[in-house]
């Protein structure tokens, strides 16, 4: 459908729309990588600890001549070691806190999609009309959210035409109820066919409320999506 994308932005108080799917494949997400990342670091630091114990076992002959050479040897290996794990550390955190957002966002292209299209549906079984718009650039389900705008707007015009026509109908039933009322005999027949017509016109009003009524699920300023 060529509809012009809207230009409204994604807020951060509308990106857990389903709270419970998001944040649990988003966790999933996280642990995988958070643990993978931090199998791989733990493997690194072991191998910084054995070259610095190597490093001292190579230094014995020293550290034995000279203790206070061996304690500050000891105490830089230790500071660099502390050092490498806090540059780990800090990468592992980085590295689950992207996860994290980029989780939240991807799925937030997923679930809002499928908010508004809950929505659609909704309004469609209860027979009211869809103001369609286009999704925005980059979510999900592009053409099934299309297919269902053109669904949307197919039912919307036979509901249109079918209210059109009652509404023909009912206008050529009250010229005759006027015809009938102006005959002297008339007036009990004409009561009679006035209450047999106070549904149609019911129906017409109630269609017509449908079809005009503003879609608050699917055209806020603030979308939910």
């Amino acid at each position: 459908m060529s509809q012009d994308r809207p230009r409204y932005k994604r807020s951060l108080r509308n990106l857990l729309l389903d709270r419970r799917f998001q944040l649990k494949y988003t966790l999933a997400i996280v642990l995988a990588g958070g643990v993978l990342f931090g199998t791989m670091e733990a493997f690194f630091y072991d191998e910084v600890r054995q070259n610095s114990e190597l490093a001292f076992v190579e230094n014995s002959e020293l550290a034995l001549a000279d203790p206070a050479f061996a304690a500050d040897m000891q105490a830089q290996l230790l500071a660099e070691d502390r050092k490498v794990l806090l540059v780990l550390v800090g990468f592992w955190l980085a590295l689950v806190s992207t996860l994290f957002v980029v989780g939240i966002l991807a799925t937030h292209r997923i679930v809002g999609p499928l908010y508004v299209m809950d929505r659609y549906i909704r309004r469609i079984k209860d027979g009211r009309a869809v103001h369609a718009r286009p999704l925005r650039r980059g979510d999900e389900f592009q053409n099934l959210y299309n297919h269902i705008n053109e669904m949307a707007e197919t039912l919307r015009a036979d509901r249109t035409a079918e209210v059109e026509a009652l509404q023909r109908v009912l206008n050529r039933a009250e010229v005759r109820l006027e015809a009938l009322r102006a005959r002297p005999d008339g007036a009990d027949l004409a009561a009679a066919l006035d209450e047999d017509l106070a549904p149609i016109r019911a129906l017409i009003e109630k269609k017509r409320g449908w079809l005009l009524l503003p879609d608050e699920d699917t055209v806020e300023p603030t979308a939910r999506n």
